[in-house]
């Protein structure tokens, strides 16, 4: 935000994706987020996209050798939508 010259005033900063979407819809200001908590908000908001859009690369570290399950079950369920996001 810093680099488009906006500086804003958060009152409030919450980690959850529900409670940030709660204040939303009570009327107590933005979020930003990415496109895949977006698109899954049970809140009636409103969602506009980021003119410019905007890029955030997204790593995944793990040890070498075969991926515990739960990590090959995020790469199966992320990389798929990311990829296609990329397009």
């Amino acid at each position: 935000m810093a680099a488009a010259g906006i500086h804003p005033r958060a009152a409030y900063a919450v980690h959850d994706t529900s409670a940030a979407f709660a204040l939303v819809e009570a009327g107590l200001g933005i979020a930003l987020m990415n496109d895949i908590y977006a698109r899954t908000a049970e809140a009636e908001v409103a969602v506009v996209p980021l003119a410019p859009a905007r890029i955030v690369e997204i790593g995944i570290a793990a040890p070498p050798g075969r991926p515990s399950p739960a990590l090959a079950a995020f790469e199966a369920f992320a990389v798929p939508r990311l990829q296609r996001e990329a397009r």
